[in-house]
């Protein structure tokens, strides 16, 4: 009976693949689907490198494939179909996604190169999974819809799961209580255990999971077990950034306490395990838990550092930085890394020069070598941000700068989200390398030979990106020789019929904050608009007004800095652009004033109709990306380093003279005029010197170039 009701299941699943297709119905589909596939890519404006490659696979690979399955003597008319007609819905799937833009195109061709092996292994029941290995979701997802009719789809649909889990470990508990049969949870435990022990933190403090808490103390794998037993104390918090530690027998929770009782002793203690981790690890030598102990190094770099810091911005600088006293040089370092984007300007320039004090005989080289290299493009990265890199370079010997700038600029094609960030952090980095002729000859060098090797091992992003890389260089290099470079033309002129509205009036939208800072900005900013003659002022209790009565006709929006700690000042910024919608009202021209932790409010405000966005704000540099995101076509001025009312008030008093009495503003002729203005006073020349004008920004040229490529 069991054997009858085998044969009848097999009898219909064939009957149900030929209802779909027959092998010969599949052939036809193929070709249909090629011809499509191949109008597709011709027509589209993907990258000029991986049309060949996409053009290939769909004739030259897809072809050999269907020979392949033609000569095949001995596998059913159902499994040709099957085996034929997955080129077609690996084909179509592909053609899908790039015209609905799901991914970067970028890793298509891996994608295209690992097909053919995951093919052939399903079909003869090889080792298929191991090409699975190095997947993420997207291109797991094309491989699962064009083998949906396998007998190995359940299992491929198991994998897609484990990678979306993978990517949302948040999810992972639940789900492996709803499926308990699940086959990957003993892998997935041991990683939430091994990169996100609070997650299991989190599971044990929830009365109702006692099943899976069971589970985690029972595991096979020690650590999990370690970190589920440590979940379940008192002092977990204390305990859990040395899971692995106590794991060895190497510290007990005794000594953990009593380093607990002294911030900078627990941190230094963080800092030399990771240390001996990133040793042990480059010695080849299997280690676990270097995730999470990084995570528990940020989170306590800011609990303990950063924010104490931040917090005290307005007092002394011996009572704001007196945590970082008796500090060792890696354990600066870490905190550096490790607090990244929660620094306040001031805060991360103060740490810094406080690391390099330590460094002032041309041996920075000496602090790499020191922390082993660990989180090296991390802190390069906030060098550039705050516009160090170049005296980073500049305090070492030639051939340990050259080194130090290969390791910079070399790997980038290595990028697993292809999302142009480590090329944007070189970009910015380009114009300060440059005022070094031997760095400037290095720099090309190494653009020239690490595009060279990306096309000789196909690796098609990096070809793009170092390209890329070589047309900011060439146009740095013209700059600098005071020559024209094209490129840089929507960035050197903003005119006045750029930024009217249709009325012709030309609108600003200006954001201040309520705390002393912001108060402080706001009547400074405000002392420019007492001339009676040149301006009219109109206020209600939540924005000012002002409205030009010579020269062009401007209106300018400002909301008041009403209490910061009470959130006022973030709902009077509500009103006033709700109020500007209303009116049906887009500013073109936004202008933050106040502190870089304000900045993603105002950031959060621009929007396509933006033309110019003036981040006068402490590190605003570092938000181009956001920018240039939520408005393509904007211009922005920013500073690396201190934003300051010695460059803010004279700048938008010179801009606005130029659009209300003149046709715009020609800015290279603008910066040199204020740079002038400003040499006069030594502080705000300083300030000045930080400041970077529409066309030199070289992120912002980068992420537009890239997206003239995409729309060519």
């Amino acid at each position: 009976m069991r054997k009858l009701s085998l044969l009848l299941l097999s009898c219909l699943l064939s009957m149900h693949l030929l209802a779909q297709y027959s092998y010969q119905a599949s052939i036809g589909n193929v070709e249909a689907e090629q011809n499509a596939f191949r109008k597709f890519v011709l027509e589209s404006s993907i990258n000029v490198d991986i049309k060949p490659a996409l053009l290939r696979f769909s004739r030259t690979t897809v072809d050999s494939l269907q020979t392949v399955i033609a000569k095949d003597s001995i596998s059913s008319d159902v499994t040709k179909a099957m085996a034929s007609q997955s080129l077609a819905l690996f084909l179509k799937r592909i053609r899908a996604d790039l015209k609905a833009k799901r991914y970067e195109v970028f890793l298509l061709p891996d994608a295209m190169k690992q097909f053919p092996l995951i093919w052939h292994n399903l079909l003869h029941e090889g080792n298929w999974q191991q090409y699975f290995t190095g997947f993420g979701i997207p291109r797991t997802e094309i491989m699962l819809l064009a083998f949906g009719d396998f007998p190995q789809y359940p299992a491929i649909k198991d994998i897609a799961m484990l990678k979306k889990l993978q990517r949302d470990p948040e999810k992972i508990a639940d789900y492996a209580i709803e499926h308990r049969s699940f086959p990957y949870i003993d892998t997935l435990s041991f990683m939430v255990a091994n990169e996100n022990p609070e997650i299991i933190v989190h599971l044990f403090e929830q009365s109702s999971k006692k099943e899976a808490q069971q589970y985690l103390l029972q595991h096979k794998h020690p650590l999990v077990r370690m970190v589920a037993e440590l979940s379940a104390t008192p002092n977990k918090k204390n305990y859990l950034p040395f899971a692995y530690k106590l794991l060895r027998g190497e510290i007990t929770k005794e000594k953990i306490d009593q380093l607990r009782q002294t911030p900078s002793a627990y941190f230094s203690a963080m800092v030399d395990e990771a240390l001996y981790l990133r040793a042990e690890a480059l010695a080849g030598k299997n280690v676990y838990y270097t995730i999470a102990l990084r995570y528990y190094i940020r989170k306590y770099a800011v609990d303990f550092f950063v924010n104490q810091m931040n917090q005290l911005h307005e007092q002394t600088d011996k009572n704001r930085f007196f945590s970082l006293e008796g500090l060792r040089p890696e354990d600066l370092y870490f905190i550096i890394v490790g607090g990244d984007a929660a620094f306040y300007t001031s805060s991360y320039l103060y740490t810094y020069n406080k690391l390099m004090s330590f460094y002032q005989k041309k041996n920075a080289y000496e602090l790499f070598n020191r922390v082993n290299n660990a989180a090296f493009r991390k802190f390069v990265q906030t060098t550039v941000y705050y516009n160090n890199f170049s005296s980073l370079l500049s305090n070492m010997p030639a051939d340990t700068a050259k080194a130090l700038l290969k390791r910079f600029v070399t790997g980038i094609e290595s990028s697993s989200d292809y999302k142009l960030s480590e090329a944007i952090d070189v970009a910015e980095a380009m114009p300060g390398i440059m005022d070094n002729p031997a760095l400037a000859d290095d720099l090309q060098e190494l653009l020239k030979v690490n595009k060279a090797y990306c096309r000789k091992t196909g690796n098609y992003y990096g070809t793009y990106v170092y390209g890329l890389l070589q047309q900011i260089y060439n146009t740095v290099a013209d700059d600098k020789a005071g020559r024209n470079a094209q490129i840089l033309s929507p960035y050197l002129h903003l005119s006045r019929k750029e930024v009217e509205q249709t009325n012709q009036q030309v609108v600003q939208q200006v954001f201040f904050y309520g705390d002393e800072d912001g108060k402080s900005s706001f009547e400074n900013f405000m002392s420019g608009f007492k001339d009676a003659k040149q301006w009219k002022r109109e206020q209600n209790g939540l924005w000012v007004t002002l409205r030009s009565l010579s020269g062009a006709p401007m209106l300018i929006y400002a909301n008041l800095p009403l209490s910061n700690d009470e959130g006022k000042d973030l709902m009077a910024i509500d009103s006033l652009s709700r109020y500007l919608d209303q009116q049906g009202v887009r500013p073109h021209i936004l202008i933050h004033r106040g502190h870089s932790y304000h900045v993603e409010h105002t950031i959060d405000r621009i929007t396509s109709a933006t033309r110019l966005a003036i981040l006068g704000s402490c590190g605003g540099h570092k938000n181009l990306s956001e920018v240039i995101y939520r408005s393509p076509d904007a211009q922005v001025i920013a500073t690396k380093q201190i934003g300051s009312k010695l460059v803010n008030e004279p700048l938008l008093r010179m801009f606005n003279d130029a659009i209300l009495f003149g046709t715009g503003v020609h800015w290279k002729p603008f910066w040199q005029t204020l740079g002038n203005k400003l040499s006069k006073d030594v502080k705000a020349a300083g300030y000045f010197k930080d400041y970077i004008p529409p066309y030199q920004n070289m992120g912002i040229l980068l992420l537009r170039l890239h997206k003239l490529d995409e729309a060519s």
